[in-house]
């Protein structure tokens, strides 16, 4: 979108200037796929097909996600003793939510794996992290329990700065 990069480098800017942190999320679950909603200036919801949809969650990618790493790794590249004002990217508050609005567990899991992929290859480093509730909903759904030989009480993963839980490099 026009004048987006220089709104994104104006707030790493202010961020870094006061040495302050900041964690991106990327969806919200309780909106992102629940019915479309008219009310208000900004619709919401309505998006459950692009999580379902591998085609649609590859254009996601190409069109949202990679030009916003693309930008956030300009910057750093421009301030290269300076610490990235991204704490962390969390791929969704309470993904779990979209199940109840037509999304399949391995659409939702598959929009976990291929979007922390493209973080981790993007700004190698960052942490990609989930909401609690998210994590915990991960660790325990059959297919991922099934194929661990972890403890399945908790995702097991290095805490990123002031979030609940993340999502480790390794994670399939």
């Amino acid at each position: 979108a026009p004048g987006f990069t220089a709104d994104l480098w104006a707030a790493l800017d202010k961020l870094d200037a006061r040495a302050l942190g900041v964690i991106v999320v990327l969806l919200d679950g309780v909106t992102w796929a629940a019915p479309p909603t008219g009310g208000g200036s900004v619709p919401a919801g309505g998006h459950a097909v692009v999580l379902t949809d591998p085609r649609k969650r590859q254009a996601l990618a190409d069109t949202v996600l990679t030009p916003f790493l693309a930008d956030v790794r300009a910057w750093l590249a421009l301030h290269p003793t300076r610490p990235n004002p991204i704490a962390a990217i969390d791929l969704g508050n309470e993904l779990e939510a979209a199940l109840s609005h037509g999304v399949d567990e391995a659409s939702l899991s598959a929009y976990v794996r291929e979007t922390a992929a493209l973080v981790h290859a993007e700004l190698p480093g960052l942490p990609v992290t989930v909401g609690a509730q998210t994590a915990h909903w991960l660790s325990q759904t059959p297919r991922r329990s099934a194929a661990s030989t972890r403890p399945k009480s908790r995702v097991n993963a290095s805490m990123a700065p002031i979030t609940n839980s993340a999502m480790p490099v390794s994670w399939p």
